[in-house]
């Protein structure tokens, strides 16, 4: 989070009225050591600064990065977003010396680790295993039965009678019936 210039302005000057830090702070919406890190650097400025100067222009705040991602297709794909965006908030906000902020967005991001793991894991699970529709399973199940009743209509034969007979039925397309069954 990046205070504007003004607010610092307005903080710094009710520290130097005579209020405290904390409530200084409580007037922009910061905490009370970053506004006395302002007043050192105000100070610091004003000591390095010739008399009369103007006080330099406060540095423009860096662009905000545009996210042009697509959106995330699956949980796992949003959580590592969310990590991400969570850790870049972290080191930011420290970078800045919001470390209330950084310590949120690290604890937001450590809450979502063992979400993260779950989902990777299941990830890995999924590529371990062969999904059929029921559809299929059924045409399948079909198949079985009508070779098991093909099976089980055939009549019970020794082996070399039994040879004789599927020789007999592969060669022709007639049923075992007109064939001459030996029974």
């Amino acid at each position: 989070m990046t205070v504007p210039a003004d607010a610092r302005a307005r903080a710094v000057a009710a520290v130097r009225a005579g209020m405290g830090y904390r409530a200084a702070g409580a007037i922009v919406g910061v905490t009370g050591p970053s506004v006395l890190r302002w007043c050192l650097a105000a100070d610091a400025a004003a000591r390095e600064a010739p008399a009369g100067a103007a006080p330099p222009p406060a540095p423009a705040p860096p662009p905000a990065p545009v996210d042009v991602a697509p959106p995330p297709r699956t949980a796992l794909e949003a959580t590592q977003r969310q990590m991400a965006r969570l850790d870049a908030l972290a080191d930011s906000a420290s970078a800045a010396g919001h470390h209330e902020a950084a310590v949120s967005a690290t604890r937001n991001s450590a809450l979502l680790a063992p979400v993260l793991a779950r989902l990777e894991k299941g990830r890995e699970d999924d590529r371990d295993h062969v999904r059929y529709s029921r559809a299929e399973i059924a045409e399948a199940l079909a198949g079985l039965r009508a070779r098991v009743a093909a099976l089980l209509e055939r009549p019970l034969l020794c082996a070399e009678c039994g040879r004789k007979l599927s020789v007999a039925w592969s060669a022709t397309p007639h049923t075992h019936e007109e064939q001459g069954d030996p029974q």
